[in-house]
């Protein structure tokens, strides 16, 4: 399978084809029947893991619904279940720098407040946002 990384650029097996008729490795590739996948947007692509700093600005933006007019905004929410985890979660917690999207300690406070995987992906993109951007 290849895939577009650009308008004008197919990834296939390590190697960079630009999309030009002129072009024989493009030629090729049409001509060999592959699937070409669409481009992924980026800024769609959920992160691994966040800083922890960026995590709490974003969950300090939005509302457990992901929704930043939500007047309840999720940091002070999370922030007392957190307390309420018990030693180690708040041990982990407060010797991380970076939180995996995985994180066994929120995905459970998550699922407690009924906080969607997909809520959850959108806290974890803006959080690489802000990281990214250098604060909100």
């Amino acid at each position: 399978m290849a895939q577009f990384i650009s308008q004008d650029m197919i990834l296939h097996n390590g190697k960079y084809i630009p999309v030009d008729q002129r072009n024989a490795d493009y030629r090729a590739l049409i001509a060999s029947g592959v699937t070409v996948a669409p481009a992924v947007d980026p800024a769609t692509i959920v992160p691994a893991d966040v800083a922890k700093v960026a995590l709490v600005r974003a969950l300090r933006l939005v509302g457990l619904d992901g929704n930043p007019a939500n007047p309840t905004k999720a940091w002070p929410i999370i922030r007392a279940d957190l307390e309420q985890a018990g030693e180690e979660v708040q041990e982990d917690w407060d010797l991380s720098t970076r939180i995996p999207r995985n994180y066994p300690a929120l995905i459970a406070l998550a699922a407690a407040r009924a906080v969607s995987s997909q809520t959850l992906d959108a806290v974890f993109i803006l959080a690489r946002d802000i990281d990214t951007s250098g604060g909100a």
